[in-house]
């Protein structure tokens, strides 16, 4: 089943409750694959959904180190959530890093959720469960725009 859905989000409250949506609904074994430019919510998002999983760890944005793994104490099905930014890596080419490769190996294991910022440099993959998540700026100050589609 494929559904989207395009959520306004005008303050990190707001986030919040879509990370919450978000938690609620996804289950182990699926990747969220995050689209959008610098500055447009893609690791608030990150951390507000770790947030609302139970990670009690500081979420950041594993620029220069990749990934980071942290463990969920707060969801039924989820207990390790993998975070990867793809964004110093090179477009197409980002599958063959040896850590990302691992980390895609073993995003469909049913007690993992992996998220991808800059999914766009990732190149093709096979995963069975993919939810695709587009974050752009808002016509007003502030305002993000957020199309979730979940496959």
């Amino acid at each position: 089943m494929l559904t989207t859905r395009i959520n306004r989000v005008s303050s990190e409250a707001d986030m919040r409750v879509l990370a919450s949506e978000v938690a609620r609904a996804v289950t182990g074994g699926t990747a969220l694959f995050l689209f959008g430019e610098l500055g447009a919510g893609k690791t608030t998002f990150v951390q507000a959904l770790a947030q609302e999983l139970g990670v009690v760890e500081s979420v950041t944005s594993p620029t220069f180190t990749i990934a980071g793994e942290y463990e969920v104490q707060s969801h039924a099905s989820i207990k390790v959530l993998a975070h990867i930014d793809l964004y110093r890596l090179k477009p197409g080419q980002a599958g063959q890093e040896p850590l990302v490769a691992e980390l895609l190996q073993q995003a469909a294991h049913p007690d993992r959720l992996t998220i991808i910022e800059w999914a766009d440099r990732l190149g093709p993959v096979e995963l069975p469960r993919v939810w695709r998540l587009t974050f752009s700026h808002g016509s007003h100050t502030g305002e993000r725009v957020v199309d979730v589609v979940r496959a």
